[in-house]
């Protein structure tokens, strides 16, 4: 069986690149041994970032289009499709995470969601992992995501905002979806650097107690609520 080539596609955009920093800065402390390359999508802002490409998708052009523009970019097989504002809080298990790549190689799955939330609910099982029954609500999920780039750029276009992809697409019912079953054997630890939206519109942002520990911790300045 061939393995999968993956690479780490952090989504975001220019009005969030003060999370850059501290959300590359925290993977590179819980992820030493990271075997993949990694890029973080942008629209028209650069940055001399540590071992990251930027992906410059131009204008804004909303988030999905943004993604499918990326994804049509990158030359791997798979991504690890993961938000700016998750920051890892504990060790990722680099055996765990080339353990799901080959799940999704030899499942010949769409994607494999890492944070089992909710619990799949499928009949199916793969050791660790477990079916999804078609339209199970929140299928998707982008904290993170192991997903064929072809299937994310697919699935991603026609959705304005990553809340809306992960609430509102069911996904391509000719393959099957998958997730970690259970909580205790996801490779992955996070904590969001959540943004929240006030009750009177607009956009502001939250950022975790714990999240501005390790931030602090790596020596890079969590960025001040906006």
């Amino acid at each position: 069986m061939a393995r999968l080539s993956v690479r780490v596609l952090i989504l975001s955009s220019d009005r969030y690149s003060d999370l850059w920093r501290p959300c590359l800065s925290l993977m590179d402390r819980h992820w030493k041994d990271r075997p993949w390359p990694r890029s973080i999508l942008s629209g028209l802002r650069s940055a001399d970032l540590q071992d990251c490409e930027v992906i410059q998708t131009g204008r804004d052009r909303g988030w999905g289009l943004s993604v499918a523009l990326a994804c049509n970019i990158v030359a791997e097989d798979a991504v690890l499709a993961v938000c700016e504002d998750y920051f890892a809080v504990r060790a990722w298990s680099t055996a765990g995470l080339m353990d799901a790549a080959d799940f999704l190689s030899r499942s010949g799955a769409g994607y494999l969601r890492l944070v089992p939330t909710p619990v799949p609910a499928g009949v199916m099982r793969s050791g660790i992992y477990r079916s999804h029954d078609p339209g199970q609500s929140y299928r998707f999920s982008l904290m993170p995501l192991l997903v064929r780039t072809g299937y994310l750029a697919e699935h991603a276009v026609s959705w304005p905002t990553p809340w809306l992809f992960e609430n509102g697409c069911g996904g391509d019912e000719r393959v099957e979806h998958w997730s970690v079953e259970n909580g205790g054997d996801t490779p992955l630890h996070i904590t969001g650097a959540a943004r929240t939206v006030p009750a009177g519109g607009g956009r502001s942002r939250r950022i975790e107690p714990e999240a501005i520990k390790l931030c602090e911790e790596a020596g890079v300045r969590c960025p001040d609520p906006v």
